[in-house]
């Protein structure tokens, strides 16, 4: 069975919930979410999803078989 999972971000909540991780601090958020663009190739919505299903596997491949 497969489960589908749907997820939203508020990117900017996020950004600014985290300006004190050292890698944020004393960037305005419109760097940083472009920083994420790039990094992305532009695309948040598929480049994020990619990113958290990743994380995922990485972290509970081995108990789930995934």
């Amino acid at each position: 069975m497969k489960v589908k999972v749907n997820f939203e971000f508020d990117l900017e909540g996020l950004v600014e919930a985290n300006k004190d991780h050292i890698l944020l601090k004393g960037r305005n958020n419109e760097d940083i979410i472009n920083e994420l663009k790039d990094l992305f190739e532009g695309d948040l919505n598929r480049g994020i999803s990619n990113y958290c299903e990743n994380m995922f596997v990485l972290e509970f491949g081995d108990i789930f078989n995934y």
